[in-house]
């Protein structure tokens, strides 16, 4: 990785600079290509000034000063020589390339930064970085067919490039497409990618697809690689969630959140696991009464939901009784609610007879 994360491309050997011996400081130049193309990038730039600095100037030699100063973490002067190599040959590529990116990573602006970009491939630049990020540009302006046709041309020039897999999986991952998503993953693991973010979004792929077994076997991979970071934890405990196995997630949510993990979607889960083990403590039942108005008679009462987390205080059923929806927490609380009901009904009965209780079933 280069210093700034400005040049993340590989250095172009495509184009070479006509021979002009006669020239001052093409010695100087000729040597700084040497220090070049053997990733000697200090002594390289070093030669490079000096032929500057005697008069010398070509397309070549200032992109290459511009790769270097990216490399070397002096963005700004990425800019300055890739426009230098540009105004003496306008239809070389490789500065071009290196303006995408400078502005893409540095500057973060993403129309500026595709423009130069589509200038490049113009003029035949084949980077697989470049790809990407171009792909990565149309994936965030929400054009997903453009960014899948880029992450395809990355591969296309590189087959044997993991991470040009995992990118274009993670493509249809943003799109919701979790089965053409994993089709890609499982080609960049198969290539010996196995990073946190490969394995988070495999499990995550996995339980959506209903395959709990698979999704938990990823977030243990996850685990595996870092003991110490809580979203493998996090993961793992969304998995088991998922898959309907609420008291298996208990303990990987505690884990994440020993390790710092403060997400209140999981806080939200771990408090309905507490109230749930702990006797439905923190839900509680409120009766509304239902009164008929000619005779101003109570004939019965509405049962409501309610819930406190320890965390953050009473929270709205609008918010927590989807959430019991979506993991199948709504059963064993739901049947809290019709036996807590029944009794209070049998209670108030022996003074109202006909007294009723209404309760919503999700």
């Amino acid at each position: 990785m280069g210093k700034d994360k400005v040049i993340q491309f590989n250095k172009d050997f495509k184009k070479k600079e006509p021979e002009k011996p006669s020239k001052r400081g093409f010695g100087l130049f000729n040597e700084g290509m040497c220090f070049y193309n053997q990733d000697k990038n200090e002594l390289a730039l070093k030669k490079f000034k000096a032929a500057e600095k005697e008069g010398y100037e070509s397309a070549v030699m200032f992109a290459n000063m511009a790769w270097l100063y990216g490399y070397l973490g002096e963005s700004d002067k990425v800019k300055e020589y890739a426009q230098k190599s540009i105004d003496i040959d306008s239809e070389y590529a490789f500065p071009y390339s290196l303006l995408g990116r400078y502005y893409h990573i540095t500057k973060n602006d993403d129309e500026q930064a595709l423009k130069y970009y589509l200038i490049a491939e113009k003029y035949d630049c084949d980077i697989v970085i470049m790809y990407r990020a171009t792909s990565e540009l149309y994936l965030d302006a929400g054009d997903f067919l453009k960014a899948v046709k880029y992450a395809s041309k990355a591969i296309k020039l590189d087959p044997k490039e993991a991470y040009s897999y995992y990118w274009k999986g993670y493509v249809y991952y943003r799109n919701q497409d979790f089965k053409s998503a994993l089709k890609y993953y499982e080609k960049a693991e198969g290539f010996g990618e196995n990073f946190n973010s490969l394995f988070y979004e495999m499990s995550y792929c996995y339980s959506m697809l209903e395959n709990h077994k698979k999704g938990i076997e990823y977030a243990n991979k996850y685990i595996f690689i870092d003991k110490k970071d809580f979203w493998g934890y996090y993961r793992k405990g969304f998995a088991y969630f998922q898959s309907g196995d609420d008291s298996n997630a208990l303990e990987p949510f505690l884990m994440a959140e020993k390790l710092g993990c403060k997400e209140p979607d999981m806080y939200s889960r771990l408090g309905f696991l507490y109230s749930i083990k702990n006797n439905f403590q923190g839900f509680s039942i409120f009766y509304q009464p239902q009164v008929y108005f000619p005779q101003k008679t109570l004939h019965g009462a509405e049962a409501l939901l309610r819930w406190t987390s320890k965390k953050y205080g009473p929270i709205s059923p609008e918010k927590f009784i989807p959430i019991l929806e979506q993991t199948g927490l709504i059963l064993p609380v739901g049947n809290w609610v019709l036996k807590e009901s029944m009794k209070q009904c049998k209670i108030w009965r022996k003074t109202f007879p006909d007294f009723r209780i209404s309760i919503n079933l999700s």
